[in-house]
């Protein structure tokens, strides 16, 4: 893959994310759980 072709598809997933964040509050909530988790496993 061609880094051209990866930045787009970073900057694709990255909006993606930022609109049901934004406008979906159940995926909101998914996220800030899976996040909180993720970051309290791994807190010293």
């Amino acid at each position: 893959m061609r880094w051209t072709n990866y930045i787009m598809l970073c900057i694709g997933l990255s909006a993606i994310i930022f609109v049901s964040v934004m406008f979906v509050p159940a995926v909101a909530n998914a996220i800030e759980t899976e996040l909180l988790s993720f970051l309290s496993t791994n807190a010293r």
